[in-house]
């Protein structure tokens, strides 16, 4: 089934190659999906360097292939490397290099609407939003729930959100800059991160750290990338993946005590900060660059 793909994926790689200078030029492609297929037949084919980012593993085409070819891989957290070595083997491990992603800074948020939870990702079932929607209904403060994006997800959250009267908005996808604003307002941010039947996650959602630079509180999963963002009741609150009471407990807590929201929203914003600056971050990764590359 995959093998038109790598057909369109090895022609499209022929074609780049015819630009390439071996001696001197390096592809690198952001995540493990089609684009690196397509720089990994233009590395073969001129004799370039390649690396990719890795970002996801569900179904990655050639994966093996790239992992060999790459002089270096990029992860995003440290799960991301021990999710590779875990697959594919130490060797391949040692080729993983960590350099965050990150966010820009940004002014602290002024207010908050009361009881305004949102939650901004695709809907699919790896974003948990299920888990969410019923998580606000075991709160029982009816809060106001708005869940930003769009996917074959739904028709079944919004059956879900009347089947258990919790006032949820799908206003489908928006600009960032409104879904910036939007998150500013929120007294809660969530997002319920799990994995799926068929193996798919996140690794570190870049979600969680747009709210968290705002000063937002979040409440987020204790699975895969998250807890190196986010630490339990110090930078936000986690609970436990696919758990809608553990996770309505949790977000209860940020509803019902509004120091207590200050105070995780100022702390996930100085971790934001600290760690996940966009500008410091990327200009480690070009570091990295210059070094293999020289």
């Amino acid at each position: 089934a995959r093998a038109p793909r790598d057909l369109l994926a090895a022609a499209r790689g022929a074609a780049l190659a015819r630009a390439l200078d071996p001696a001197r030029d390096h592809v690198h492609a952001q995540f493990p999906l089609e684009a690196a297929s397509a720089g990994l037949f233009a590395a073969r084919f001129s004799g370039a360097r390649y690396s990719f980012s890795v970002h996801t593993l569900h179904r990655p085409p050639l994966v093996e292939a790239k992992l060999r070819a790459a002089a270096f891989v990029v992860a995003g957290s440290e799960y991301e490397r021990d999710e590779v070595g875990c697959r594919y083997g130490e060797a391949a491990r040692a080729k993983v290099e960590v350099r965050r992603l990150g966010v820009p800074p940004r002014e602290q948020r002024d207010g908050f609407e009361p009881g305004l939870v949102v939650s901004v990702g695709t809907l699919a079932g790896k974003k948990g939003h299920d888990v969410l929607i019923r998580a606000v209904a075991a709160t029982g403060l009816e809060p106001r729930l708005v869940i930003v994006g769009e996917g074959p997800e739904r028709p079944a959250l919004e059956a879900l959100a009347r089947e258990l009267g919790v006032r949820a908005e799908l206003p489908g996808t928006m600009p960032h800059a409104d879904a910036l604003a939007l998150t500013a307002r929120a007294q809660a941010f969530a997002l319920c991160c799990r994995e799926t039947a068929d193996g798919d996650h996140d690794f570190l959602p870049v979600a969680l750290m747009d709210a968290m630079s705002l000063g937002v509180p979040c409440l987020s999963t204790r699975f895969v990338g998250i807890p190196e963002l986010i630490e339990d009741g110090v930078s936000g609150l986690l609970a436990a993946p696919g758990d809608a009471a553990s996770a309505a407990e949790r977000l209860s807590m940020l509803l019902g005590d509004e120091a207590l929201g200050a105070r995780l929203g100022a702390a996930g914003r100085e971790r934001v900060r600290a760690d996940f600056d966009l500008d410091r971050n990327t200009a480690k990764l070009a570091e990295l660059f210059r070094a293999r590359l020289s």
